[in-house]
């Protein structure tokens, strides 16, 4: 009888010990499961913080390479007076020295286009004038713009065929001679070139 009441005791002790070690591994298993969750969030966040750095940081040097090209005398010469001359080799320079823009195109006001080597297939300026994401820049009272559109973009980009559907970023400036516009200058960034960037700093 002492040995059924002992036996009773162990195997209760036994269940109670059995309870308690179960229960703490559950309890230690979610605390780790949340440090976890909680490192691998904490992790993702930095990283997104940089990506947003980077591609603020990316721009923002791409828009100071506008700027400066913006008051280029040889290249404002030519966009007045539409001069191949001038605006093709100072396109292709200033695509040569940047290292934020892939392609420069200008539309003259009435839509003569030139553009830096290794561009190709061409919109038209009205083409542009009706695309939906540039519609504020056309129509609004603004005369720079960053845009990104998946329409109305060039065929060809680096020699090679561009697919519309992969996106194109561009600064745009609109270039005034005495108050009145005379073309659009849009200098184009590759999202793979974005992205590449993207991957070294992150």
């Amino acid at each position: 009888m002492f040995e059924k009441t002992a036996r009773r005791i162990f195997n209760s002790g036994m269940s109670v010990i059995l309870t308690l070690v179960l229960a703490t591994s559950i309890v230690s298993y979610i605390v780790l499961l949340s440090a976890t969750y909680n490192t691998v969030i904490a992790k993702e966040e930095r990283r997104l913080q940089q990506a947003v750095y980077t591609v603020n940081f990316y721009l923002a040097g791409a828009q100071t390479d506008a700027d400066r090209f913006f008051v280029n005398t040889e290249f404002l010469t030519g966009a007045i007076e539409k001069n191949p001359q001038f605006i093709t080799p100072a396109l292709n320079s200033f695509v040569l020295k940047s290292q934020n823009i892939d392609a420069a195109i200008f539309y003259s006001a009435d839509g003569e286009v030139f553009c830096s080597d290794g561009v190709g297939e061409l919109v038209p300026l009205n083409e542009l004038r009706a695309s939906p994401s540039l519609d504020g820049f056309f129509n609004g009272n603004t005369s720079k713009k960053i845009n990104y559109r998946t329409e109305a973009i060039a065929g060809v980009y680096g020699n090679k065929p561009y697919q519309e559907g992969n996106g194109i970023i561009s600064i745009i400036r609109a270039i005034l001679y005495d108050g009145i516009i005379t073309g659009y200058l849009f200098l184009d960034i590759l999202p793979a070139t974005l992205y590449g960037a993207l991957l070294e700093n992150t």
